[in-house]
């Protein structure tokens, strides 16, 4: 199974990047830094303007690109804590 399944999957970065910067579900890993109440308003702006959560946030200046960076690695995303802290 692993052969013929799994061995030689490769991941598509520019296809992984395009969905991350387009998917509302990051709003929850954002929660903790930006709040609740900012959050909801960028998920509900991102719906129906059809751009994404990512574009919006550089858009209005709500993080450094430094700060997207740290609260979207995939570590800390998967982590039992998660993404609680900015780097200072």
């Amino acid at each position: 199974f692993r052969k013929q399944c799994i061995d030689g999957i490769t991941v598509n970065q520019k296809v992984l990047d395009e969905h991350m910067n387009r998917s509302i579900g990051i709003v929850t890993a954002l929660n903790p830094v930006l709040g609740y109440d900012k959050t909801t308003e960028l998920a509900k702006e991102a719906l129906q303007s059809g751009k994404g959560i990512l574009e919006l946030i550089r858009e209005k200046k709500l993080l450094t690109e430094a700060q997207i960076k740290d609260l979207l690695d995939p570590v800390k995303l998967t982590s039992p804590t998660g993404p609680t802290k900015l780097k200072e």
